[in-house]
């Protein structure tokens, strides 16, 4: 039986109780397990704790600032990814063993090098593109959505690299199955199989890797 996994619900108020509420509604469309940005302790959570694991989500563009958002998380067991617009950033996130998930969206996925592919395959480093990215981003028409990512996302996947979508929801409403996740990739000329792993077979990796240090939790 195939499993489904998000990996970046991203929940920024301090509502516990409507926090319980999303990602019931997660595991209610069929995902298995969730990957949670947000600074709510696991175990005020009305969940397993090996269903759900700890993501810290970091904005850089030097290595200097890569550097110091991991200081505090040195002795942590986290789930790190790194947004960069800097290639020489992404290559050195890609290479260090610490970053899991190098995030793109419709700006930096253009700047994307065979490079960063090729360190990112090296160090088991996974990319990953947000259902907000591909459905709420008003700056870029649809056509011109398919156009840049239907190049890029397929580059990523015939290259080898490990390719995961996440939604990237801070709400009820910004959450879709995984089998309306695999439709749309479609429209991005993405094959069906393929368009399944990023939901299941790549997510997974990370999560089993990572839920490994929660198991046996409340």
């Amino acid at each position: 039986m195939v499993k489904f996994y998000d990996l970046n619900i991203v929940y920024q108020n301090n509502g516990v109780e409507y926090l319980n509420s999303i990602l019931q509604h997660c595991f209610k469309l069929g995902y298995t397990g969730l990957a949670l940005s947000s600074k709510v302790n696991l175990p005020d959570l009305n969940f397993q704790r090996n269903k759900i694991i700890p993501r810290i989500n970091i904005v850089a563009n030097t290595v200097g600032e890569v550097k110091r958002a991991l200081k505090p998380l040195r002795d942590k067991r986290v789930l790190i990814s790194v947004y960069t617009q800097n290639n020489s950033v992404a290559n050195w996130c890609a290479d260090s063993g610490v970053i899991k998930i190098l995030c793109l969206n419709l700006e930096n996925i253009k700047k994307l090098q065979r490079s960063t592919m090729k360190l990112a395959c090296e160090n088991n480093c996974f990319f990953e593109i947000q259902l907000l990215e591909l459905i709420y981003n008003r700056d870029y028409p649809f056509v011109k959505k398919i156009s840049i990512l239907s190049e890029k996302l397929n580059e990523i996947l015939n290259y080898g690299a490990g390719l995961i979508v996440s939604s990237g929801a801070n709400n009820i409403f910004q959450l879709r199955a995984p089998r309306d996740v695999i439709a749309l990739l479609q429209v991005f000329d993405i094959e069906e199989s393929d368009a399944k792993k990023t939901v299941s077979d790549f997510p997974r990796i990370i999560f089993e890797e990572y839920s490994s240090i929660y198991k046996g939790g409340g």
